[in-house]
């Protein structure tokens, strides 16, 4: 909808003023509709860092490590999602879990080396409400995951 590729008017892929203003109506999206999204999903979605190239938080770059799925049989057979991601300076691990499931699309995906970094990616509500995660890796796969909210953490790998 708003950052990922094919989303906005481009001159070409050096073309960063499009980038910026596309990233610039995200931003201000994200702002309209704080009081829409789900707690976890919006400070993820609202982090500065999260595709800062200066920053070990970042997903820009990251490395897919594990993509997880559970069903929970106990609670009305509930799914949750966990993607774990090493951060661009492979210092770090990501870790985004994904709660209350409605989808899952990994389009194009058939092999794990197709994956290559993360490229970009953009957090917003589906037409219900719900979170919706979209991610764009370098190989061309494009993610899709949709649930009732998302919580993010970093933790550093600690040098022994």
């Amino acid at each position: 909808m708003y950052v990922l590729d094919g989303d906005y008017e481009t001159e070409g892929p050096e073309d960063f003023a499009s980038l910026i203003e596309a990233y610039s109506k995200y931003r201000e999206y994200l702002k309209t509709n704080k009081h829409r999204f789900a707690k976890g999903a919006y400070a993820l979605a609202s982090a500065e860092w999260r595709n800062s190239r200066d920053d070990h938080r970042s997903l820009h770059d990251a490395w897919l490590e594990s993509f997880t799925v559970n069903l929970d049989y106990d609670n009305n057979s509930e799914v949750e999602v966990t993607i774990v991601l090493l951060g661009p300076f492979h210092d770090g691990l990501t870790v985004i879990e994904y709660s209350k499931v409605l989808c899952v699309n990994v389009d194009g995906w058939h092999d794990p080396s197709d994956l290559g970094d993360l490229v970009r990616d953009e957090v917003r509500l589906s037409d219900k409400g719900n979170v919706i995660h979209e991610i764009q890796w370098a190989g061309g796969c494009r993610w899709m995951i949709e649930a009732a909210d998302l919580h993010h953490s970093w933790n550093p790998i600690s040098e022994e």
